[in-house]
């Protein structure tokens, strides 16, 4: 009994050292891996999946040899007969290493070694390459709230190596360290923004966007229009109603002043001729009516005409007509033998018309004076 209780310490006692030394070890293996790292420099950074260039920062001359180490083994051997190792494609003109589609298993310790025609080293160079992810193109996204407007880069959580910039109108925003802030919507309507993500080995730059959360106090309504503000549309449209307006009055007065002007003339002419018709009816009335007693009758030129020619004598046919209308008249025709005389034509129509104008124009006959009877003698 007492030796199984003296071996249960003893066990116990070895498993807590083993453990111990477990975690000592494991201590001591982290220590050395992020000491490892630290102690990796990176020279230069390759994006995975795109071309890269390991620089030689040495100018090439013709005559030398060029030879390039990827950790430890020849990846490039060029000598002044040609190329030994390789291929003429994998060096630039001035003697770069090409990495082209670069992936992970590409990263470590290149070396370039120049010797010249002697075998003697010229230059020897090191360079630590190290290949990154490249950073993703970022988007801009922008969002009302009252007067403010909201402006915010996705995705919003980038890696822990991807480090962001926000650039406003072409110009790096310093300011600014998040990935969203708040602006006022009227200071920043002009305004483009963008955002920039980028690392070591590559770096990415959002399309430049605007916001229309300026409000201009119309419903339904954006602050711009084609670059222009709506505020110069809505003055043009007022200005051509306005004009517009003012077209229709003046075209609706000149028509007004026009009818005026022709019912103005209408009535003058109604009543010209109305004065016209009385004058006219007048005129005859007064010809109609009977001398007066004790006055002339009026003068009239067929009664002067009538009594010329009662006055004439027998033999006379009157004053002479003209020839325009002697020629008018037919020739009486010669008279048949053994016929009796016919009356001249002009003799029977001056008595026609005689007769005619003494029916017309003769006046009635003047009232005459009563005359006294022979007074009687009384007794």
């Amino acid at each position: 009994m007492m030796e199984s209780s003296s071996f249960q310490p003893n066990v116990r006692r070895t498993t807590t050292k083993m453990a111990s030394m477990t975690a000592v070890s494991v201590f001591l293996l982290c220590c050395f891996a992020v000491a490892s790292v630290a102690s990796q420099d990176c020279d230069q950074f390759a994006a995975t999946g795109r071309s890269f260039n390991v620089p030689l920062g040495y100018v090439l001359k013709k005559t030398e040899t060029l030879k390039w180490k990827f950790n430890d083994k020849t990846v490039f051997y060029q000598k002044t007969t040609g190329v030994i190792t390789g291929g003429k494609d994998n060096i630039t003109a001035d003697g770069s290493l090409k990495r082209i589609n670069v992936s992970k298993n590409q990263e470590g310790l290149y070396t370039a070694e120049v010797f010249d025609e002697q075998g003697k080293e010229k230059t020897k160079k090191t360079i630590q390459l190290c290949v990154l992810d490249p950073v993703i193109k970022p988007k801009v996204e922008t969002a009302c709230k009252d007067k403010n407007v909201i402006i915010k880069c996705t995705p919003d959580k980038p890696p822990k190596d991807v480090e962001y910039r926000w650039i406003k109108n072409g110009v790096e925003m310093e300011k600014e360290t998040k990935l969203s802030f708040e602006v006022n919507a009227a200071q920043t309507k002009a305004d483009k923004f963008a955002c920039k993500f980028f690392n070591k080995a590559s770096s990415e730059v959002s399309d430049a966007v605007t916001h229309d959360c300026a409000k201009t106090g119309i419903p339904g309504l954006p602050d711009e229009l084609w670059g222009i503000s709506i505020w110069y549309y809505v003055g043009g449209g007022g200005g051509i109603v306005l004009l517009l307006i003012i077209i229709v009055i003046v075209c609706c007065l000149q028509t007004r002043r026009t009818r005026k002007l022709r019912l103005k003339d209408e009535e003058e002419l109604r009543l010209e001729w109305t004065n016209t018709e009385q004058h006219n009816h007048h005129h005859h009335h007064h010809h109609d009516l009977p001398p007066l007693p004790n006055h002339p009758p009026p003068h009239h030129p067929h009664n002067h005409q009538h009594q010329q020619q009662q006055q004439q004598a027998p033999g006379n046919t009157g004053p002479r007509q003209s020839r325009s209308k002697q020629n008018r008249q037919p020739r009486p025709k010669a008279p048949e033998p053994n016929s009796q005389p016919q009356p001249s034509p002009r003799r029977a129509l001056q008595a026609k018309q005689h007769a005619n104008d003494a029916d017309e124009e003769q006046p009635p006959p003047l009232p005459q004076p009563r005359k006294k009877g022979p007074k009687t003698q009384l007794d």
